[in-house]
């Protein structure tokens, strides 16, 4: 059997809710990420090649999705049109490297372990 780590409390499982409404507005939001927003996402890209040991790629944002869509098109073709299967093959291997996985686990379990430590602290101090 698993141990267990920690149990929500009764206080916990209320707020799911509104924790559930506040991730279905980020997803939805259309809203231009910010500097502070694109600097905090262009460090766990950094973090996860890192923890990966994998060569940190250039992260580059875009206005929009069309624009995401026309610039990656672009790129793709540029890089076929220089023959380079090798870096091909190597996204290939990185995408399904075990090291990858575990970095996008291991990051995902801090995430998740470092909201409930804030829904925790949030609801102690909401308490007190």
């Amino acid at each position: 059997m698993k141990p267990e780590k920690w149990r929500l409390t009764e206080g916990h499982k209320a707020e799911i809710p509104a924790w559930n409404q506040r991730w279905k507005d980020i997803i939805m939001s259309t809203q231009a990420m910010d500097d502070e927003e694109r600097r905090i996402v262009r460090d766990a890209v950094i973090g996860m090649y890192a923890a990966a040991n994998l060569e940190v790629p250039r992260v580059v944002f875009v206005s929009s999705p069309l624009q995401a869509a026309v610039i990656a098109g672009a790129a793709a073709a540029w890089w076929h049109s220089r023959g380079e299967a090798a870096t091909d093959a190597a996204t290939y291997d990185a995408t399904d490297a075990a090291a990858t996985a575990a970095a996008t686990y291991d990051a995902t379990a801090a995430a998740t372990e470092a909201a409930a430590t804030r829904a925790a602290a949030t609801a102690a101090t909401a308490a007190a």
